[in-house]
């Protein structure tokens, strides 16, 4: 699956009720790139991000998420549409959540809102939820970890509701998979 691919299934997979894709805390250094080529599209994702598409000369569309809060915007980003632009990217892993159990039953999804995804290829810890003390207060997720018995750990991000913080220093099973997402941090008009 290349890049753009990843993309467009994680902007995806973000648009279904509760379904995240989220950072894993990793100690590798973020990998930086820069893009130059016409900004083709600036759509909103959910404040704060935006999903955006640039398109370098006589290559294919290339998709990026960017947070509007975090990015330095040279101007509104709308008016950058249509225009060739520079972008500083960074790359991180990530890790989209399929589910968080405990007991058998999801605490992520309510029954009727739980996304029917292929998990052949997930990966899966058992161990105990930390971060979730409370549902979340703000617009942007909480950082939530499950640490298992042998000390390892995947930390991810998560809106926690009710359910969820019923759980925290509980046991939990995270169903998840790792990629990467290539984040702008930067954009403006190309020199």
């Amino acid at each position: 699956m290349n890049r753009l691919s990843r993309t467009v299934a994680a902007l995806a997979f973000a648009a279904l009720p509760a379904f995240f894709t989220a950072a894993v805390a990793e100690e590798a250094a973020p990998v930086k790139g820069t893009i130059t080529g016409v900004l083709t599209a600036a759509d909103d994702a959910g404040y704060p991000m935006f999903s955006l598409t640039i398109t370098p000369a006589g290559k294919e569309p290339v998709g990026f998420l960017m947070n509007n809060e975090e990015a330095e915007v040279a101007g509104q980003i709308g008016e950058l549409v249509g225009k060739t632009v520079t972008a500083e990217t960074e790359t991180k892993p990530s890790t989209t959540v399929f589910d968080v159990t405990a007991d058998g039953k999801s605490i992520a999804f309510p029954a009727d809102q739980k996304p029917e995804v292929d998990t052949s290829k997930a990966l899966s810890i058992t161990g105990i939820l930390s971060g979730a003390k409370e549902p979340t207060a703000s617009d942007l997720p909480d950082e939530l970890t499950v640490t298992a018995k042998d000390g390892a750990k995947v930390t991810f991000e998560w809106y926690v509701d009710e359910t969820m913080a019923k759980h925290d220093g509980k046991e939990v099973t995270l169903v998840y998979v790792v990629d990467s997402q290539t984040n702008v941090t930067k954009i403006g008009p190309a020199s």
